[in-house]
Formats: structure tokens, sequence, C-alpha cells
């Protein structure tokens, strides 16, 4: 069975990763331990999302658009920076037994929302443009290599 796309599979990831989140929120009231669980599970997804998309996907798209390097790829790994911050405000405050996290899951899912808008709509179809068959291959083993 070959491969999905970039984009299918990416937004597919996205997608589990939001209802992580979700799940992490529906428990933060009646079940704070389950809850805290979830956000650690959800954060190590996302974390590591980012991490394929850092170390492999932006690596081959620089070196096939580098004249445009300095445009998509590096405003997504800007809000890589932000979303990986407020990953760590709420963390930390999780770990300390505090679930108010509502500002800083709101700002979290403000930048998702436009951040995964970018990939959806225009990085991923990119790469999925950039690379032929073998190529994409090489991407989910190296993906797989990286777990």
């Amino acid at each position: 069975m070959p491969d999905p796309t970039v984009n299918q599979y990416y937004t597919e990831d996205h997608e589990h990763l939001h209802a992580a989140l979700h799940r992490f929120q529906s428990l933060k009231a009646g079940e704070p331990g389950k809850a805290a669980e979830a956000f650690q599970g959800f954060k190590a997804g996302l974390e590591r999302h980012i991490l394929w998309e850092e170390r492999i996907l932006f690596r081959w798209y620089d070196q096939q658009l580098g004249h445009l390097r300095n445009c998509l790829t590096a405003s997504l790994r800007r809000d890589h920076g932000q979303i990986l911050v407020y990953l760590d405000e709420i963390s930390r405050k999780l770990v300390q037994g505090n679930f108010a996290t509502s500002d800083e899951e709101g700002r979290l899912e403000t930048i998702l929302r436009l951040h995964n808008q970018k990939e959806e709509e225009a990085f991923y179809p990119a790469m999925d443009q950039i690379l032929n068959d073998e190529q994409r291959a090489a991407v989910f083993a190296a993906m797989k290599k990286a777990e």
C-alpha cells in the first residue's frame, strides 16, 4: 500500500492532536489526574509533529525551494517557537496542580488554528508537489526512524 500524501498524513495528525487537546479540556474539571495525563500525551504528540516538520519536511522544502526559504518555513518555525512556549506554560501550571489554563489554551488554540491552516493550505500541498514517490517514501521512513 502506498504512503499517504504529506497533506493527508499531517492533516490527520492535526485532527488527532486537536482531539487529544479536547480530551484534556473535557477531563480538566472532573478528573484532573486523567486530564494531566491527557495533556502530556497531547504535548508529546505535538512536539513529535513539530520535530518531524522541523527536521524532515522543512529541510526538504528548503533544499528544493531555497529561494523562497525566508517565506513559508520561516513563518512556520516562528509559530512552532510560540506553540512550544504555550505548551510549556500549560505544563508548568499542571505540574503545580493549577488547572486554570484556559487563557493559555486559548492562545495555543488560536496559533494552532492559524498555523495548521498555513500548513494545510500552502505548505503540505507544496510538499506533495515537490516530492516524488521515492522521496515521499524517504520522508515517511525518516519520520519512523525519528520516533
